[in-house]
């Protein structure tokens, strides 16, 4: 029942990027948390929220399927702008809600980051960016005496970590 209301939300949210009121100025893909992601422009600032899901269907031996929600909240502030490219700092903090095949075992990561992020329109309303930065993983077990919660400090944005997003904006 929780993930038919979270895909009726997503899908309300798209649709109200197309309306004429525009209550989001962009709509896009987000590597990290797999994710569609919207932008608000404040006016300063951008204001991102990235709502991803992710579905396997149950495999030989295990317990169950596996559900995983990840949200996002990203806020962005320009620090430099050229013709087509425009350089953002940013702030933010994500929860990623993993739903592993076996019952007994899930587990809720934190997420808390900061960086920059290079973006490059190829056209007026399409563009791609990659964001490079630090963050820190509160990781943790929800079942109890499982006595494996760490936190990790991690990088991203370069190697394997490069993660390529893209948006579609309505200006």
């Amino acid at each position: 029942m929780n993930y038919i209301v979270i895909l009726l939300a997503m899908l309300f949210s798209t649709t109200i990027c197309f309306t004429q009121e525009k209550m989001f100025d962009a709509l896009g893909y987000e590597s990290f948390y797999n994710g569609i992601s919207v932008k608000k422009n404040l006016q300063n600032s951008n204001l991102q929220l990235i709502v991803g899901m992710y579905y396997e269907a149950k495999r030989a031996n295990d317990d169950d399927a596996e559900f995983d929600l990840r949200t996002a909240l990203r806020l962005r502030s320009k620090l430099v702008e050229f013709q087509r490219v425009k350089m953002e700092k940013f702030v933010e903090g994500g929860i990623i809600i993993d739903d592993t095949h076996q019952q007994d075992v899930s587990r809720t990561d934190i997420h808390i980051s900061v960086g920059l992020i290079p973006e490059v329109f190829i056209t007026d309303k399409f563009s791609f960016e990659i964001p490079l930065g630090v963050g820190l993983l509160l990781q943790g077990e929800s079942r109890s005496g499982a006595d494996d919660n760490s936190t990790q400090i991690f990088t991203f944005g370069s190697g394997l970590n490069l993660g390529v997003s893209f948006h579609i904006y309505f200006k």
